[in-house]
């Protein structure tokens, strides 16, 4: 940091944003020097006289000292890399108008254009982080490798050769006063003598600049503040609109910045008094330009803001006092609407998200738990109506959630701790991840606005945004003059009653239109609801996934569009974890953020034959099992249909084979699902397997499949009972009458990747007709984020046990 007395300008370097800075001595109109070529700046110094502005860079790639002009202009490097490494210090001689640099442990000095370059000290092992000139001495700061610190009078005698030390412990303002009573008696040279005080560009009426008046080579060159354009050579102005724009709040630049959606720019807003705004928000009844001191609200103190612009409540809330506080801006009352309690579970109040249009307020904060007789805060989301009624918690959970806003039917919050964007439907309570944050920085408010989501980051770049429509992509507002951005707002059009703001639809879309825009009175929407849901009651045009909606004025629509599940099943559980049962042909719509499913698939059994049926009477052949399939990707066969003298054969299957149907003239028993592990065997696996049907009998053991097995072979787990003639449920032959029975279903079994939001096609096979008797149907079953074996387990052990007493099925 350094100060142009003359013009009581600050300089400074910030090596976090990689940029050299100036401003008003007072930090008044901040305005960007140089960032192209900017490293890691360090040190700083200015001649006020020559109107020389010098800094070290010490970045790895470009080491060295550069000067330019007090206005920026003629940029120079004086001391390239070939001469310097690690500089970090700089001081200036005003007497004999010498330039003094540290590189590491040696210090340097020259001329102020950097020739004659000359060493004046190696101070050994240790590193000088800061150097100063007070006439016949140089004052350095030492840090030594044992993390010492010491100040270092190195005295300059007859020559610069001839020196000599005196070394004190880091005692910076003692050691000045000392110095300055016994040989220094310093002051800062003024120069009144040499013309440049009194003739200076920039010394009355501050040059004629609004803002900064900086010294050139010849004359001077005004400059604006951040945010701010010039219109001519001396006047600046703000850019700010009324139009869709984002509205944010920096505390390290001490105002308020306003970002048009339409336009990659910023522009501050022009208020004065504001030192370190934490929070604001935008009132577009009143319009800021009218009355600016009563529409913008900010504050400086640790309070967060949010405005109800229909009825002119603006809530605040006091972190200090842990207080909801609500003031009528016609009438300046205000009421404390809710007070945490740190004697019970609601406290540590964060932030308020307002939902007029249902009456409703959302309070970020934290909850206390107690286990195990220890008391723990964990963070939380409240509700409460827009008065403070009926308080009762929203959200809770691990994470600390900071900035809040509703957005159609969801809270949305970001949560700093766990580093999520997440949200949580009004409607059904349904919580879930939006997106993960990678990058590094505390993560502190957000808003949406004009189809995408911001949010602010407390270092770095600070906002950061993504498409609601492609929440995996990141984009960075290339500003690189904020720091502190902690607050952002956003205004998205005119609220006038001939106009409604159009609302995204949950599992839909809006036709040739977007959310958050603002369409006039008589404009009809278009919904198309996604694969799988259907316009709810009489909205139906075309088919049942369009419907539309008209805006009647006042802001209203005629109805609400909702789009309801409207696929053929039931799902067991969630969306995050489940399973359905299908038990006949339909799509399946593969739930959000699932990309890998558990299928099984089983066909239709065999029909059985029978030579008195009328329906044999010009058939040779039992109906076959239809295929059961999950699209392509997984199928299973249904078992053939019996003959007049032989069984039909049992269905294929990735895991198992279907039994054979008996074809002796005295045995009839269709196959079992599942029943083999190869074509021709004894062994019984279905009475293991998953969903699989017995076939039909007719005997009481006189013809067994197998020396020790049953006739039908046995149903598994989670199958129906066995029945005398019909083959079971699922995939189960059936007997035959005068014939052979029909053969077993396949059971097929995977994991099958898939794309989130994909419409499959399920194929549910029958069983085989015409049939003595009913032929089992086939099924497929579908599971995420856990195996079907997860979510019963407890019939699979009953099943299990009870076959184990009867041991004719094992």
């Amino acid at each position: 940091m350094a100060v142009d007395w003359i013009t009581r300008n600050l300089y400074w370097s910030d090596s976090g944003l990689k940029q050299i800075m100036v401003s008003r001595e007072d930090g008044r109109y901040p305005h960007r020097l140089f960032y192209d070529g900017v490293d890691e700046p360090r040190s700083i110094a200015v001649h006020p006289v020559k109107r020389f502005l010098f800094w070290c860079d010490a970045g790895v790639e470009r080491p060295g000292i550069e000067r330019s002009y007090l206005d920026g202009s003629n940029r120079t490097i004086i001391v390239a890399r070939n001469r310097v490494q690690r500089p970090r210090a700089l001081a200036i001689d005003f007497k004999d108008d010498r330039l003094y640099w540290t590189d590491g442990m040696v210090i340097h000095y020259g001329k102020l254009d950097g020739t004659g370059q000359f060493c004046l000290h190696s101070s050994g092992r240790s590193t000088v982080r800061s150097l100063l000139v007070l006439q016949l001495y140089t004052v350095t700061n030492i840090f030594t490798m044992s993390s010492y610190h010491e100040f270092r009078l190195i005295h300059q005698l007859q020559s610069p050769r001839q020196k000599e030390f005196l070394s004190m412990p880091l005692i910076g303002f003692n050691l000045y006063r000392t110095v300055q009573s016994n040989r220094c008696s310093y002051k800062l040279p003024l120069y009144k003598n040499n013309g440049y005080c009194s003739q200076d560009a920039c010394g009355i009426k501050n040059g004629d600049c609004e803002h900064l008046c900086l010294p050139s080579a010849t004359g001077r060159t005004c400059a604006c503040s951040l945010g701010y354009w010039k219109i001519n050579e001396t006047r600046c102005i703000s850019g700010v609109g009324d139009e869709k724009f984002l509205l944010f709040a920096d505390q390290r630049q001490g105002a308020i910045f306003q970002r048009p959606l339409f336009l990659n720019e910023y522009y501050a807003i022009p208020l004065q008094g504001v030192k370190q705004p934490r929070d604001v928000v935008y009132d577009p009844v009143k319009k800021f330009f009218s009355a600016p001191c009563d529409t913008f609200f900010f504050i400086s103190a640790p309070y967060t803001l949010t405005l109800d612009a229909k009825s002119q409540l603006l809530y605040f809330v006091d972190i200090y006092k842990d207080l909801v506080v609500a003031v009528n801006l016609r009438n300046k009352q205000y009421a404390k609407i809710i007070e945490g309690d740190r004697f019970v579970a609601f406290q540590n109040i964060k932030n308020v998200a307002l939902d007029p249009t249902r009456g409703m307020m959302y309070i970020s904060c934290q909850h206390k738990m107690i286990s195990d007789n220890k008391t723990r805060l964990i963070g939380a989301i409240y509700s409460a109506t827009m008065t403070g009624k009926n308080l009762t918690a929203f959200h809770i959970g691990p994470g600390e959630p900071k900035g809040l806003v509703v957005y159609e039917d969801e809270v949305i919050w970001i949560d700093s701790q766990k580093r999520y964007i997440k949200g949580k439907a009004t409607v059904n309570g349904s919580v879930y991840d939006l997106k993960r944050i990678t990058e590094s920085g505390q993560l502190h408010d957000i808003t949406i606005s004009d189809g995408y989501i911001y949010w602010t980051v407390l270092s770095g770049k600070p906002i950061k945004r993504s498409p609601l429509d492609n929440l995996t992509e990141t984009e960075t507002l290339g500003w690189d003059n904020f720091y502190r951005v902690q607050s952002i707002d956003s205004y998205t059009g005119d609220t006038l009653n001939e106009f409604c703001l159009t609302r995204g639809v949950n599992n839909g879309t809006l036709v040739n239109n977007g959310r958050s825009r603002y369409v006039p009175v008589g404009y009809r929407l278009e919904i198309l609801c996604n694969p799988g849901y259907k316009i709810k009651g009489k909205m139906t045009a075309e088919d049942n996934r369009r419907g539309y909606v008209l805006c009647i004025g006042e802001g209203s629509w005629n109805k609400r569009a909702v789009c309801e599940f409207a696929l053929l099943y039931e799902i067991h559980g969630t969306n995050n974890r489940g399973y359905v049962e299908l038990t006949r042909s339909t799509y399946f719509l593969v739930p959000p953020r699932v990309k890998r499913l558990n299928v099984i698939c089983i066909g239709g059994g065999g029909g059985g034959f029978d030579s008195n049926y009328k329906e044999f009477k010009k058939k040779d052949k039992a109906g076959d099992g239809q295929a059961s399939s999950f699209s392509d990707k997984l199928i299973s066969l249904g078992g053939e249909g019996g003959r007049l003298w032989r069984g039909g054969n049992g269905g294929i299957g990735t895991v198992l084979f279907g039994g054979e149907g008996a074809s002796a003239n005295d045995c009839h028993y269709g196959g079992a699902a599942g029943q083999l592990t190869q074509k021709k065997g004894c062994y019984q696996p279905s009475t293991f397997c998953l969903y699989c049907g017995a076939g039909g009998s007719r005997g009481k053991g006189e013809c067994p499949l197998c020396p020790l097995g049953l006739e039908g072979g046995c149903s598994g787990p989670l199958s129906s009972n066995a029945t005398k003639h019909a083959g079971c449920s699922y995939g189960g032959g059936s007997s035959g009458g005068s014939g052979g029975g029909g053969g077993g279903a396949g059971y097929s079994r995977a994991y099958v990747d898939v794309t989130p939001g994909e419409m499959v096609l399920v194929t549910v096979g029958k069983g085989g007709a015409p049939s003595y008797k009913p032929a089992g149907d086939g099924i497929v079953v579908i599971s995420w984020n856990g195996r079907i074996e997860d979510f019963k387990t407890d019939r699979i052990m009953m099943y299990e046990e009870s076959n184990f007493e009867d041991k004719s099925c094992l």
